[in-house]
């Protein structure tokens, strides 16, 4: 009985990782691309980091955020709306503790919805499947499913007003990007 109470116990408290994040990560030193990082990412919903926001205009927002690697993150901007039609994805790079100047970095890819649940990337190709959970007529993402591999751009740079892309993550086919129960 004792053993039954210990695994009952440990089984309530382990933290379950239901989805999986398969990324690669590269930075660009002149004309060559090197690997960063590259791995997975398991995790659950209760590790994305929220933080809502309530503009001017009376939308609900927030920015949902996972911590891919000790230096890079994955987010998305969550509204709730009468129907989703397009979603916005980006990565940052997670500044060391002296780099007060730093905001990350600048990165925007966004989807445009091209038929129930399948958005496709607006600029180089991507496919993402959405699930939405539903709550008063309202929609908001819940999940994203990647049907391919999609590149995500960001331009981290100390020059001012640099256009140049500076890494790159890639999310592999198969990876879930999971912001809700």
């Amino acid at each position: 009985m004792r053993y039954l109470i210990v695994i009952l116990f440990l089984l309530s408290t382990a933290k379950a990782y239901a989805d999986v994040l398969d990324y690669q990560i590269y930075t660009f030193e002149g004309e060559e691309k090197r690997i960063l990082s590259e791995g997975q990412r398991n995790y659950s919903y209760t590790d994305i980091q929220v933080n809502k926001q309530f503009p001017l205009s009376g939308r609900k927002n927030a920015t949902k955020v996972l911590k891919v690697t000790e230096k890079f993150k994955i987010g998305g901007s969550i509204y709730q709306e009468k129907e989703i039609t397009g979603v916005g994805l980006w990565i940052q790079v997670i500044p060391e503790w002296y780099e007060i100047w730093s905001d990350g970095g600048f990165s925007w890819e966004w989807f445009n919805k091209e038929q129930d649940n399948i958005f496709l990337k607006l600029q180089e190709e991507g496919r993402l499947k959405v699930t939405m959970n539903k709550n008063g007529g309202l929609e908001e993402i819940k999940s994203i499913e990647f049907l391919t591999d999609v590149t995500l751009r960001l331009n981290y740079s100390w020059i001012p007003f640099s256009t140049k892309d500076t890494h790159f993550m890639i999310v592999k086919k198969g990876s879930i990007l999971r912001f809700g129960p």
